[in-house]
């Protein structure tokens, strides 16, 4: 008998494989895979200032047989204030979207921090970086120092499965980004009045 997981996100139901993984003594994270597949962060920059808003692209590659996913982030660290979820979405027009064009039903839960997307039939090898949403992350006004973006461990919200509800294994790669105040302009770089 085939699992399914049924997510309900914004009045949408998305059913995606369920990933079924025992783990030792009820961790919530899994070892690490001996696999090249990765799940990994991209940030569009590395350093911004309190305030700010960055980006962070969320990528797979050396995947066979996908047919659904989910990915949630937390951002830790930092010598204080925080970076924030502000927003999450799913570019389904971009070329290098992992689906393409193939018939899906992607879905945001800004509740929960997460981002899926199931195809109807079918799956897709990765072998290059292929995108799969983006998080929108905002540096609180008293946020300092280097923030790890990483995605969440547990292997209930951050997945990927096969056609047949099988779990992938994948290795997952977080980014970091700097929040620092912006220097003050040199006298010789103040636009003159």
């Amino acid at each position: 008998m085939r699992k399914v997981m049924v997510l309900l996100v914004a009045g949408m139901v998305v059913a995606c494989a369920a990933p079924s993984l025992a783990l030792a003594d009820g961790a919530k994270t899994a070892p690490v895979p001996a696999t090249d597949a990765t799940m990994s962060l991209k940030p569009s920059q590395a350093t911004v200032s309190p305030g700010d808003v960055v980006t962070v692209e969320v990528l797979v590659n050396n995947i066979k047989g996908l047919a659904c996913y989910q990915a949630a982030v937390k951002a830790v660290g930092g010598e204080k204030g925080k970076l924030s979820v502000e927003d999450i979405i799913i570019d389904t027009a971009r070329a290098d979207y992992v689906f393409g064009k193939a018939q899906k039903l992607p879905a945001t839960d800004k509740v929960g921090l997460r981002a899926g997307c199931t195809l109807w039939e079918g799956s897709v090898d990765v072998s290059k970086p292929a995108y799969l949403a983006t998080f929108k992350l905002r540096a609180s006004e008293d946020a300092k120092g280097v923030f790890e973006i990483a995605l969440k461990a547990d292997p209930e919200v951050t997945f990927l499965t096969d056609r047949d509800v099988k779990k992938i294994a994948f290795n997952k790669v977080a980014a970091k980004v700097t929040v620092e105040q912006k220097s003050p302009l040199r006298s010789t770089e103040r636009k003159a009045g």
